[in-house]
């Protein structure tokens, strides 16, 4: 499989989160296609995490929603809590 790195180290940030962001392209060893892998890891953590994009459109279009989504995953019981603090305390049946 090629790999070439096409963005290295990017700085991040979510809420005062910091995370750090690289993005490989690799060419798919059974097709002729290419796929994009992110890797973002926490400045602040030990957590990392990646995603594969298919094609650099879904990189555009999918890529800060899947960081949004690994800062919560990250920060789950912080997220909870505000979330709680935030509600005013009503339920709807």
């Amino acid at each position: 499989m090629s790999e070439q790195v096409k963005l290295e180290n990017k700085y991040v940030e979510v809420d005062g989160n910091g995370y750090r962001l690289t993005i490989d392209k690799k060419r798919n060893i059974y097709k002729t296609e290419y796929n994009y892998t992110a890797y973002l890891s926490s400045t602040e953590s030990p957590f990392t995490a990646n995603s594969v994009f298919r094609t650099s459109t879904e990189l555009q279009t999918d890529l800060k929603t899947w960081i949004i989504k690994m800062d919560e995953l990250n920060h789950s019981e912080d997220v909870v809590f505000d979330r709680l603090h935030d509600w005013d305390g009503v339920i709807d049946v």
